[in-house]
């Protein structure tokens, strides 16, 4: 049993928060993102969000991060689809270059992210994942916007999402640290 608790833990991290306007006329482009790939990621540590309170949690814990993509821009309209593409290839392009064992997935997450064909990308970026062969079984854990969307594909292809309770979101570092915390338990039973 000593020894279970000292082997470290790697976590899968991605990230893509939009809150789409379907009112508003005017589309996101891709232009319209911050894109941090890899260990620059790292750099939004101490800065107090919801990526801040996962890194947080992990460098507390011992938990090695493997950084893949975290896509952020501010509400606005509908989404370009070139937006989900680019992601999503980004990310199978991160993964597929790892080698390290994956031992679960925390994701920061949005929930409200409409494209001109996705209504659901939040949901649609989980069921995709699942379908990975190696990370069928891997667990995914994360956070996700008061304002979300939740779907059933978020609940079916997830295994604890936890959401902010304020607004202002003045908990989403705080609900971030939760969710790594939930995620660790799970992981440390």
């Amino acid at each position: 049993y000593f020894f279970k608790d000292l082997i470290v833990k790697n976590i899968l991290f991605g990230g893509i928060f939009h809150e789409t306007n379907c009112f508003s006329e005017e589309k996101t482009r891709f232009e319209d993102f911050d894109i941090l790939k890899k260990d620059e990621i790292f750099n939004l540590k101490g800065d107090y969000s919801q990526v801040s309170g996962f890194l947080d949690f992990a460098s507390s814990n011992d938990l090695n991060i493997i950084p893949t993509i975290n896509y952020t821009a501010t509400p606005s309209g509908i989404v370009d689809d070139k937006v989900l593409d680019v992601f999503w290839n980004d990310f199978i392009s991160i993964l597929n270059n790892n080698n390290k064992q994956i031992d679960a997935i925390y994701l920061s997450l949005h929930g409200a992210m409409v494209t001109e064909t996705c209504f659901d990308v939040e949901g649609e970026i989980l069921k995709r994942i699942k379908k990975i062969k190696s990370l069928k079984n891997i667990p995914i854990f994360g956070v996700f916007d008061l304002h979300a969307n939740f779907s059933k594909s978020m609940a079916l292809n997830s295994n604890g999402l936890v959401c902010y309770q304020k607004n202002p979101h003045t908990d989403a570092y705080k609900i971030a640290y939760r969710a790594a915390k939930i995620m660790y338990d799970s992981l440390n039973k």
